[in-house]
């Protein structure tokens, strides 16, 4: 008989998992709990029919109490899968504990004839020792009980929640009567008591759509204030995971030994990669500090006592060589004083992967070369890639010599240095060289016609075609040098 039932219950618990995993989860204990009792009571009866009598009421409560229970735990899960909005775990722990406390008193009751009168009243009596018994006994495990309740009751977080508890920062796993259990950042699992949850202060970072975080950025007093908040606002908004609403805020938090501090305020949604959040803001500020010709200062005197390096020289003339090779600076016929002069006036920028060099819309007021590395060149609407430029390259002369907008945007695809040039080195340039702003139109709206004419091909057309666009384009060049430059 015992056989027959531990193959049916096994049964009945694998249909159980195969129809609803979630209801095999909550019920399958509460169910096998109320099998082995029925069956061990029917086996007992076909084995031992004398010893039934003496154990027949101990079988029926044990049967009462296991049948309460698996009814409560049914009732339960219906309740949690109708209602709109689940109440909080304790509601339905205590409903199960008083369920079964009462179908066990009943049954004690009838079956052994216990007026409950009198049995109540004797709990009465002895509750008041009691109670001080155990709360000395059971203090902490009290005081965790209670919070416990408190924080289900109160529900200031709930299950997937990513909070903080004194220095620890996770994922609530699960909430139970004794202790809140977290999973870090560090991917390991943390059990906190319930009532230090209560009494520390706790931030719930999952309650709003996103939340704040700062990071302390300290600058040298020479730089601008107005030009470090810029600088550290647009490197911290390029962040992948930085919002865009709320914006980046930078304030010029206080002053430092050395420095200037700066707080960066920036909003994001992720809390669980708040690591790499931070890690990718300080190596976008590093690079764009760079660019600016920024440093953070730290707190020692040194003394420098600078000699010229060979490698210094052997750069510079590494880029007066690529500076040749640019078409319409070579036909200005400069000197190589002229272009280490020109050279002076730029400056060598890097940018990282997926870094933007400028986009759409910016004023088109420098000009850049490629020393090493590769850019992109995207439109935006509809985004596809233009084209890709790497070392010896270069782009921006239109938009520089004519004043327009960019019309393109230009990323990074790998770490790149560029040599960028404004318009004071090319004033120079033009006040040196009268003629040279009429080479610099030719040469570029010759080298744009060619382009166009490589990229579609017009047979057809009539040879002054080609000639009337070069001259529509020079004439264009030629008439925004001569406004911006005045030559």
């Amino acid at each position: 008989m015992w056989s027959v039932g531990a193959i049916a219950a096994l049964l009945l618990d694998r249909r159980l998992r195969l129809i609803d995993e979630r209801w095999h989860k909550s019920a399958s204990l509460a169910l096998l709990a109320c099998q082995t009792t029925i069956w061990g009571w029917l086996g007992l009866s076909w084995a031992f029919p004398g010893a039934l009598a003496a154990i027949y009421r101990y079988l029926t409560i044990a049967a009462a109490v296991a049948i309460a229970l698996f009814v409560m735990q049914i009732a339960t899960e219906t309740l949690r899968r109708v209602l709109p909005q689940r109440p909080p775990r304790i509601f339905f722990d205590i409903t199960k504990v008083f369920a079964v406390a009462v179908v066990l008193l009943v049954t004690v009751s009838a079956l052994f004839g216990v007026n409950l009168g009198q049995f109540f009243t004797w709990l009465f009596t002895i509750s008041t020792l009691g109670a001080v018994v155990l709360g000395f006994a059971l203090q902490e495990t009290l005081g965790n009980l209670f919070a416990g309740i408190g924080l289900q009751i109160d529900a200031p977080f709930k299950l997937g929640d990513w909070i903080q508890v004194d220095d620890y920062i996770g994922e609530v796993l699960s909430l139970s009567w004794r202790a809140t259990v977290l999973r870090t950042v560090d991917r390991e699992v943390v059990f906190i008591p319930n009532s230090a949850v209560g009494r520390t202060n706790l931030k719930n970072f999952s309650h709003e759509n996103a939340f704040g975080n700062t990071i302390d950025f300290g600058l040298r007093y020479e730089v601008p204030p107005s030009q470090a908040i810029r600088v550290l606002r647009q490197a911290a908004q390029s962040v992948e995971n930085v919002l865009q609403q709320p914006p980046v805020t930078v304030f010029a938090h206080h002053y430092a030994d050395y420095a200037i501090v700066y707080r960066l305020l920036y909003w994001s949604r992720l809390p669980g990669q708040q690591r790499a959040i931070r890690s990718q803001i300080h190596q976008r500020v590093w690079y764009a500090l760079q660019r600016a010709g920024l440093s953070v200062p730290f707190p020692i005197q040194d003394l420098f006592l600078h000699r010229p390096a060979a490698g210094d020289r052997e750069a510079l003339l590494e880029h007066v060589q690529l500076l040749r090779t640019v078409d319409f600076i070579g036909a200005c016929k400069l000197s190589d004083a002229e272009l280490e002069q020109f050279l002076g006036m730029g400056r060598l920028l890097t940018f990282t992967q997926n870094e933007r060099v400028c986009q759409v819309g910016d004023p088109g007021d420098v000009f850049y070369i490629i020393v090493s590395g590769q850019v992109q060149v995207l439109l935006d609407f509809p985004r596809r890639v233009l084209a890709v430029l790497s070392a010896g390259q270069y782009f921006g002369e239109i938009a520089l010599l004519t004043g327009q907008s960019r019309t393109a945007t230009v990323m990074a695809i790998e770490d790149t240095e560029v040599l960028a040039f404004d318009r004071a080195a090319f004033q120079m340039v033009l006040d040196a060289h009268p003629l040279a702003a009429e080479r610099i139109a030719a040469v570029i709206a010759e080298r744009q016609q060619a382009q166009r004419a490589q990229a579609a091909p017009t047979p057809a057309a009539p040879a002054r075609t080609a000639s009337e666009d070069t001259d529509s384009l020079f004439n264009l060049l030629r008439s925004g040098i001569g406004r911006i430059f005045g030559r």
